[in-house]
C-alpha cells in the first residue's frame, strides 16, 4: 500500500530551484532519469526509490564539451542514450543503473568529434530492440537497430545508396513490427515494414 505522505528522496541541487528531472525510465529495479545539478550540470542519476540509492553516474557540461541528447529508452535491463564528447561527439550508450555499466554502447562514426547519432534519431522501441537513425560516415543517415549490445548495433539496411539519407516518416511498431514510410528509386515513396533485419526489410 502506498503511504499517503510524499516524500523527497533526493535533490540532485541542494537548492530551491528547481532540478528539473525528466526522461525517468525503469531499468531492473532501478529508475534512471536527467536532472539539473547545482551549478546548472546536467546528470544521468539511478534510483532505487531511497536516499542512499541514489547516485550520479554520468555527468555534462559546456566545460568539457559533453551533454546529453534528447531521449533516453528503456531496452530490457538497460537505458540507451546519445550522449556527446569532444573525443567521440554524439554516439550512442548504456546503462545498467551503474556507474560502471555506463558507457559508449558503440562508436558509429569513429574520429574526434564525428556524431553517429543525433537528438532526434530515437525512432521506436519494440519488445527486445530500439530502431534509430544513425550516420556511419558511409551510408548516409540510414535506418538502425540495437538489442543493447555491441554485436546487436548494425545498420538495417542501406535503402539510400552511397552517402545519401534516408527519407523517413511515420513510423509505429505493431507486434514488433517497424513500419515506416520512405521513398527509393525503385518503388517511389511507399510503406515499408522491417523486423530489424535486412532481409525481413520489404516494400509493402
Amino acid at each position: 500500500m502506498l503511504s499517503a505522505t510524499p516524500r523527497l528522496i533526493y535533490d540532485s541541487n541542494a537548492t530551491p530551484i528547481d532540478s528539473n528531472p525528466t526522461n525517468l525510465r525503469a531499468v531492473g529495479d532501478e529508475v534512471v532519469f536527467l536532472a539539473t545539478r547545482r551549478g546548472g550540470e546536467v546528470s544521468l542519476f539511478s534510483s532505487n526509490g531511497t536516499l542512499d540509492g541514489t547516485q550520479s553516474l554520468l555527468s555534462a557540461n559546456s566545460g568539457t564539451a559533453t551533454r546529453f541528447g534528447a531521449w533516453l529508452e528503456s531496452l530490457g535491463n538497460l537505458a540507451v542514450f546519445p550522449y556527446s564528447t569532444h573525443a567521440a561527439g554524439m554516439e550512442l550508450w548504456r546503462t545498467d543503473g551503474t556507474e560502471t555499466g555506463t558507457r559508449m554502447l558503440v562508436d558509429i562514426d569513429p574520429g574526434a568529434s564525428k556524431s553517429g547519432v543525433f537528438d532526434d534519431s530515437l525512432v521506436g522501441v519494440a519488445s527486445d530492440r530500439l530502431y534509430f537513425l544513425g550516420d556511419d560516415g558511409i551510408h548516409g543517415k540510414e535506418l538502425w537497430v540495437t538489442d543493447g549490445t555491441e554485436a546487436g548495433t548494425h545498420i538495417v539496411v542501406d535503402l539510400a545508396p552511397g552517402a545519401a539519407d534516408l527519407a523517413f516518416s511515420n513510423p509505429v511498431i505493431m507486434n514488433d513490427i517497424l513500419y515506416y514510410v520512405t521513398s527509393d528509386a525503385e518503388y517511389g515513396q511507399e510503406i515499408w515494414r522491417t523486423d530489424g533485419t535486412s532481409a525481413g526489410t520489404v516494400v509493402l
